[in-house]
């Protein structure tokens, strides 16, 4: 369409003022509305050459990409394929100390940080990691307090985990923290329903819930969410995480499979059905 435009001007020889403007106004539409993807303009402090690199994971592939910083502003542009989590650093050796991670639109953003601190780097335009960062920074707040009061209490009662509780105590405790438990959810679950028609949402679930096997509290507040969001790249590994809950849950009966066992004969675990099995799952790097 922008491209139209051009020829269309250049094929102009006479015409009036008013058609002019008019026309070149929707030129100017047609360019804005050119670009789809995102705007990154950035100012490190600190930094007035140089290269930063912007780093992201989808469906498994990392992708990385880089710009050039000149009297300490950088440009980057590109599509991001949905809202995912993307990392600003300046090198590709850094770790998350001197690097600075958001949830990404296709929108123009603005970036602005120190070269030592990247981490706390001023990110604007971008509504879903607002309401993100919110939740973190603001109204789970009142979970992280209680949970540090608790631990600090226990800490002084254990004298820093060397004096074993007596069992009256232990249990004060656990009371404690099931009570912080029922409060957590709270908090998250009613952030969950003020802001469901933003990505943030699911995956504030996901690290919130999923990551502590709280299933049954992640599928209630993932029903509240609409399909847009269910679908993200977050909300469908809150899906599959609950579906897999749902097969593999205390009274559920064991999917069946088939393995080796350590002579390489294949075991099928139907054929086990009514005895007593010991099922024993480690990692690979495991030594036992």
């Amino acid at each position: 369409m922008a491209f139209n435009c051009l020829l269309k001007l250049k094929k102009m020889k006479r015409t009036s003022i008013i058609t002019l403007t008019v026309l070149l106004i929707s030129c100017s539409f047609a360019f804005a509305g050119s670009h789809q993807g995102f705007v990154i303009n950035g100012t490190i402090a600190g930094k007035t050459v140089g290269k930063v690199y912007l780093t992201h994971e989808y469906k498994g592939v990392v992708h990385t990409d880089s710009a050039a910083i000149n009297n300490n502003k950088f440009i980057l542009k590109g599509i991001a394929p949905e809202v995912l989590f993307y990392t600003i650093k300046l090198s590709k050796s850094d770790t998350d100390r001197n690097a600075n991670t958001f949830l990404l639109e296709n929108k123009v953003v603005t970036f602005k940080a120190k070269k030592d601190s990247l981490r706390k780097a001023h990110v604007t335009g971008l509504p879903d990691n607002d309401i993100y960062f919110n939740f973190y920074n603001h109204a789970w707040k009142p979970v992280t307090d209680s949970a540090g009061k608790i631990y600090h209490k226990l800490d002084v009662a254990n004298h820093g985990g060397k004096v074993q509780l007596d069992s009256a105590t232990r249990k004060k405790f656990d009371d404690e923290f099931a009570g912080l438990n029922k409060f957590d959810q709270k908090v998250v679950s009613a952030y969950v329903e003020e802001h469901k028609n933003s990505v943030a949402a699911a995956a504030i679930i996901l690290e919130r819930f999923i990551n502590y096997y709280e299933f049954d509290p992640a599928a209630k507040v993932f029903k509240l969410l609409p399909p847009r969001v269910q679908n993200s790249v977050f909300g469908k590994q809150i899906k599959e995480a609950v579906d897999i809950d749902a097969l593999t849950s205390i009274g559920k009966p064991a999917p069946d499979f088939i393995q080796p066992d350590t002579t390489g004969k294949m075991i099928d675990l139907k054929n086990l059905r009514g005895k007593y099995v010991l099922v024993d799952f480690w990692a690979s790097w495991c030594g036992p």
